[in-house]
């Protein structure tokens, strides 16, 4: 498992294509597919920090036939005053996710924390050996 902690401010985004960058995701997924990792995960990230205004905690699993990033924050999810949105240049974060993720999860807590979890499948090809079963040639 990887982690990140990013502070609340939204030029920390950068930090977060760093670490995206500092995984060895290459070798299990296509040069598009990261890219498209990166993006999904830095609008989540960046989401967080906008509209709740906290920090943002990143946690990355390699599994054996996916990746699964969860990106999570102090703050609850909710809808969005749709006036303010109007006055923002972003807006299309929640989209972007859902069209480059495998599967996007949204799930809050009772304490008050919201974690978007995010699931990238690998490309078998690339790494068969990631998901072969112990045991069985």
């Amino acid at each position: 498992m990887h982690c990140l902690n990013v502070p609340p401010r939204l030029e920390c985004i950068a930090d977060v294509r760093s670490f995206i960058d500092s995984l060895p995701l290459s070798a299990i997924f296509a040069e598009d597919r990261v890219f498209d990792i990166k993006v999904a995960v830095c609008e989540a990230a960046a989401n967080a920090i906008e509209h709740a205004g906290t920090g943002v905690q990143l946690w990355v699993w390699t599994l054996r036939d996916r990746i699964v990033v969860d990106v999570a924050n102090t703050g609850r999810f909710g809808s969005i005053n749709h006036s303010e949105v109007s006055d923002r240049q972003r807006g299309f974060g929640l989209r972007l996710m859902v069209s480059l993720a495998d599967e996007v999860n949204f799930m809050g807590s009772r304490y008050g924390r919201t974690t978007v979890r995010l699931t990238f499948l690998h490309d078998p090809s690339r790494a068969p050996e990631l998901l072969a079963i112990p045991g069985q040639a």
